[in-house]
């Protein structure tokens, strides 16, 4: 298990659950996600665990990676799951 920006994550591994969600502009996900599941495609705006702040364009399907926030502004895909 790491610890980075005070939560806490593995490496490696498959997910275990995830959350549905529409992104906040100011709340961190209640967890770190291991992947990103986009259902409908539009561009994706994260912060990852060691604190950058990215956007994916045209983004769909499964992205990978350490992400603790989906923001609302940036964001225009839909049917977005944070996976754990």
């Amino acid at each position: 298990m790491k610890i980075e920006n005070g939560q806490s994550y593995q490496e490696n591994g498959q997910f275990s659950g995830g959350l549905t969600t529409t992104g906040s502009n100011s709340t961190d996900l209640p967890f770190v996600a291991r992947g990103i599941y986009i259902g409908t495609s539009g561009n994706l705006k994260v912060d990852t665990v060691d604190g950058s702040t990215l956007t994916f364009v045209s983004a769909s399907g499964f992205i990978p990676g350490h992400v603790t926030r989906i923001y609302v502004t940036g964001t225009t895909a839909s049917n977005v799951i944070a996976l754990k």
